[in-house]
């Protein structure tokens, strides 16, 4: 299971639910979010992209990135504060097309889902997108020295 961590960045946990029934008509559950280190339970990549590093991104059903993993943040400079979208901005969410722009190409799309697929992801021009004000003058430095 993924969850959003305190920083905004996807992490896998395990989820532990103890089950309590009373005597009245009441059922009371109890939770537990358990961190994992690594992300489990993912089905393993195909044999030729062993060895490249995994990045993990959620997006809505039409593309628009809602959450992404830390990992992202320092290869690609995709900061958590980009995609915590509000009423007022939702008109501007980041599309996965706007920093790859073959990710809806027919021809990709059958090859991502037959054997998987290497796709150029370029985020240089991300910042024109954003709104900067959410970001501490040292985590647009950050960015900027992450943009690829």
């Amino acid at each position: 299971m993924l969850a959003k961590n305190k920083d905004g960045y996807l992490k896998c946990v395990d989820l532990i639910v103890k089950v309590y029934p009373h005597l009245t008509d009441k059922v009371i559950f109890c939770g537990f979010l358990q961190r994992q280190d690594k992300f489990e339970g993912i089905d393993p990549v195909k044999h030729e992209f062993n060895g490249l590093d995994q990045h993990y991104l959620i997006t809505d059903s039409e593309g628009n990135i809602t959450n992404v993993t830390e990992s992202l943040n320092t290869e690609l400079g995709l900061n958590s504060k980009f995609f915590n979208y509000t009423d007022s901005i939702f008109q501007q969410m980041i599309s996965l097309e706007k920093i790859c722009v073959d990710i809806f190409d027919p021809e990709q799309i059958d090859a991502m889902e037959l054997e998987g697929a290497k796709l150029n992801v370029d985020t240089r021009n991300i910042l024109t997108s954003i709104d900067l004000e959410q970001l501490a003058a040292e985590e647009i430095i950050e960015v900027k020295s992450s943009l690829t």
